[in-house]
């Protein structure tokens, strides 16, 4: 029974090593481009956002007197298109008045001329943190996803945390959403 046992450690630590011992993959290369030709991107990991930080997304977005920003909830989940707490921050935070909140969880909303309306004319855009897949399955391929690119397009600026950091990236992890509704 001993060396039987001895036998299977060894064949594990065998199986191990090799399994170790692999070659990393080559990642195909794309056509992906890293970051935008005009605008800015201002990717902020989770947690406290700094005054710095607060300055230079007003700064890029035109000052506090021009900015027009526009707060996508969308990754917080259902009760935020109700809920001002992240308009009222950016406000604070930056001194700009004029914040609009876009809040959707319907493709065919965000796929209307009516839901753009408020990024027609945005010099910033600003994801508040929550669950990255949300934002995807609310935006992804409609008016409102070109009218993102749009606003880097017109030189402005897109910021945002944790989700909202990880939205702006060309690959997205997408977590198990039933443990995370």
């Amino acid at each position: 029974m001993k060396k039987f046992t001895i036998s299977l450690i060894l064949i594990f630590i065998l199986l191990a090593a090799i399994a170790f011992s692999q070659t990393p993959i080559t990642i195909k290369t794309t056509s992906t481009q890293h970051g935008p030709e005009k605008g800015s991107l201002i990717i902020i990991g989770g947690g406290r956002i700094t005054p710095e930080i607060w300055k230079k997304f007003t700064e890029l977005a035109g000052g506090q007197d021009h900015a027009r920003i526009v707060v996508v909830t969308a990754a917080l989940g259902d009760s935020a298109g109700y809920k001002l707490e992240s308009v009222e921050t950016l406000k604070q935070e930056t001194g700009i008045s004029h914040v609009t909140l876009l809040h959707t969880k319907s493709l065919a909303e965000a796929n209307s001329e009516k839901f753009v309306h408020s990024l027609k004319t945005a010099t910033g855009v600003f994801f508040v943190g929550g669950r990255q897949w949300r934002i995807a399955d609310s935006y992804l391929n409609t008016m409102t996803h070109q009218a993102f690119f749009d606003v880097l397009e017109r030189g402005g600026v897109i910021a945002g945390t944790s989700a909202g950091a990880t939205i702006q990236g060309s690959f997205l992890w997408r977590g198990d959403t039933k443990r995370y509704a």
